[in-house]
């Protein structure tokens, strides 16, 4: 235990002198790679630093699983955690209050914070604003998310740098990604703050825009989940889209239809898999490309590498969309997108893998055969009932 809060400590101070020289999230990872080096016998335990995060620390075992350290919190620095729930559900907030009053318990040493101001005073604890306007998601250590997919995609983009280790629990009318039965969250919450449960690794997406006109300055990087998506402006508006991609600046091509997704693998289970897309682990390192509606048999689906950047090039106006959120891009403006660098860490039920398979038939009913059963009367006489067979 002192092993690895002298560990921490080491990280935390060379962290922050990354920051300080203004090397920003690289110098940062190789300051927690320096500290790991500095562990006596870690090489020989197997242990290997993956991310030094505000809570703790991301690293993986010797049996090559992530995992996560967290801080020791103490009276004056305590574990600060983030709920953030589905709106406009009474048993859902009936849940957040029960996580709070749970997590707040004294042998945890954590301090509960909501997202809105209206859920501060209902639940009775602080609400996001308290830790200041521009810096509060520098300060959270672990994200608690109550609701679907829908509620985590707004969580994330909440973090426009490094995202805390986050818990799932699935409230919503699917909750593909997230793991977690409600029912059973003093159980899971206890877990993942004893460092018992796994941790999956969701790779996002980063994108900027630039434009042709050079009054007008790029746009700062901004970080999503699942996808962006170049369409026609309007759904009215007739005409084929027609988008000029480059992989690394090397041409791939120029795609006619309806529009282009470009999706991570954990956003290849959504709008990329309803247009035709593959349904990809969200442990492979990689980026899907996906027409919408091409008007030739040519154009397919594309998988890429991981460290690949796309560059996509509408030659008339063109909505972007990504995630809930949209706007116009003027022609010949370009969107520039790849992998971001700064992952979601997400808690894992089992195992990352068994999880997503499981979860790939019970809730995608991935190759599942709807039979429909019939009944058949036969061999019926003036003696003998029919007899009756199900096929």
């Amino acid at each position: 235990q002192s092993t690895w809060g002298n560990l921490s400590h080491l990280s935390r101070m060379l962290s922050s002198l990354a920051r300080a020289s203004g090397h920003g999230a690289t110098a940062a990872a190789v300051a927690a790679t320096a500290a790991a080096a500095a562990l006596p016998g870690a090489a020989a335990r197997g242990i290997t630093t993956v991310a030094q995060l505000r809570g703790g620390m991301v690293y993986r075992d010797s049996e090559l699983r992530l995992r996560f350290k967290w801080k020791e919190p103490t009276e004056k620095t305590p574990l600060r955690c983030l709920i953030v729930k589905k709106r406009g559900n009474e048993g859902i907030r009936a849940l957040a209050k029960a996580v709070v009053e749970y997590l707040q318990q004294p042998s945890f040493g954590v301090q509960c914070f909501v997202e809105k101001n209206s859920d501060s005073d209902e639940m009775s604890v602080p609400s996001l604003r308290e830790l200041g306007k521009s810096t509060w998601s520098n300060e959270i250590d672990l994200v608690v998310v109550l609701g679907g997919d829908g509620t985590l995609l707004h969580t994330q983009t909440l973090f426009q740098g490094a995202v805390p280790p986050t818990i799932g629990f699935s409230c919503g009318s699917l909750g593909f990604l997230l793991p977690f039965d409600p029912a059973r969250y003093k159980e899971v919450l206890a877990r993942a703050l004893t460092g018992d449960l796994e941790l999956l690794q969701r790779a996002r997406l980063q994108f900027r825009v630039s434009y042709k006109d050079e009054d007008l300055p790029t746009t700062r990087p901004f970080h999503i989940l699942n996808e962006v998506a170049l369409k026609r402006a309007h759904e009215f508006e007739g005409g084929v889209q027609e988008i000029v991609a480059h992989v690394d600046g090397e041409f791939l091509a120029k795609y006619q239809g309806d529009g282009l997704i470009v999706a991570s693998p954990s956003g290849s289970s959504a709008y990329s898999m309803a247009s035709g897309g593959s349904i990809v682990h969200p442990q492979i390192d990689c980026l899907l490309v996906t027409p919408l509606c091409s008007m030739t048999l040519s154009s397919r689906p594309v998988i890429l590498p991981g460290s690949s950047t796309i560059s996509l090039t509408p030659t008339r106006t063109t909505a972007f969309l990504e995630g809930r959120w949209g706007q116009m891009m003027p022609a010949d403006s370009t969107v520039h997108i790849s992998r971001s660098p700064f992952p979601l860490y997400m808690f894992a039920r089992e195992t990352p893998t068994k999880d997503w398979v499981r979860d790939l038939g019970s809730k995608l009913l991935f190759e599942r055969q709807v039979r429909v059963e019939r009944t058949f009367l036969f061999g019926g006489s003036a003696n003998h009932d029919p007899q009756s067979v199900v096929l």
